[in-house]
């Protein structure tokens, strides 16, 4: 689940998916809500594409409350952008009642302990190895997502945590850093955010590339079995000339009295040379 800046984290984890859907083709449904997958992806039977439901957090957040699922996945990319993000995505899923698998960044090590509340996967092969585990362990499934709840109860209620609000109000008075040194984080995430987009748009660039090279080509063969099927065509009509031909010359050789005159003689010599094998035998 996530919005238009997931495009490289969608694209990141969508060779697991596909591997995941070829090995169990009955068995698992791929849902995305919000950002919309590739075309390839969506040409799979298995996958489910949600558009996004609204862009008001609270208007979402009753929305998502209604969706269900046995797994949830955050995958995020290792980024300078990405580092500076919340686990807001570990409270919306846990909140519903499902385990998920998350990218091991410090944002989620900071609030998962793995395999106690969530699973961590740092590479494209541990998160085929989280998802296969969760997909044939129901009890696995079960005892994440009730620590997971028990954690955020624990941890992560606005009612235990409303304190910290004196403590960010005050950091951000307290003159540590100078107008410029924030100024300079500023640019730096700004930077991270083009960079990824740009990553994102070049991607996107690449595949419409592919796409028009493979039209090209199709466009090509076309052209050439078109010509061949012109070809062929044209040559079954002039075998077709020959046939209506000579089917009117021995037309016209039967109808002939030259034909009819001779026909008795014809019977005879066949018999006179059924008669003459008979004697030779």
């Amino acid at each position: 689940m996530g919005t238009n800046s997931h495009q490289p984290d969608l694209d990141y984890i969508s060779p697991v998916i596909k591997d995941l859907i070829k090995r169990y083709p009955q068995k698992i449904r791929f849902h995305v809500w919000g950002i919309k997958p590739s075309l390839e992806m969506l040409a799979l039977p298995q996958v489910k594409w949600i558009p996004p439901h609204s862009f008001c957090y609270p208007d979402f957040a009753e929305f998502f409350q209604t969706q269900a699922a046995d797994i949830f996945l955050a995958p995020l990319v290792d980024n300078f952008f990405n580092r500076f993000k919340s686990p807001l995505k570990f409270f919306e899923y846990s909140a519903l009642g499902v385990p998920g698998v998350y990218s091991r960044l410090d944002l989620y090590e900071d609030a998962i302990t793995h395999e106690q509340d969530g699973l961590l996967a740092s590479s494209l092969d541990e998160w085929r190895e989280c998802l296969v585990r969760l997909i044939e362990n129901d009890n696995l499934r079960f005892e994440l997502a009730t620590r997971a709840q028990a954690t955020i109860k624990n941890n992560w209620l606005l009612s235990n945590n409303a304190f910290r609000w004196n403590e960010i109000l005050q950091s951000a008075f307290d003159g540590k850093k100078t107008n410029r040194e924030q100024g300079a984080n500023s640019v730096d995430v700004v930077e991270s955010i083009n960079s990824q987009l740009f990553e994102a748009f070049q991607a996107l660039a690449a595949r419409a590339s592919e796409r028009d090279q493979a039209i090209s080509t199709l466009t090509a063969q076309l052209s050439q079995t078109r010509a061949e099927l012109e070809h062929t065509r044209a040559e079954l009509e002039h075998t077709r000339a020959e046939l209506e031909h000579i089917r009117a010359e021995v037309l016209t050789y039967v109808l002939s009295k030259s034909w009819q005159v001779t026909r008795p003689l014809r019977k005879i010599n066949k018999m006179f040379k059924k008669f003459r094998g008979g004697m030779n035998a």
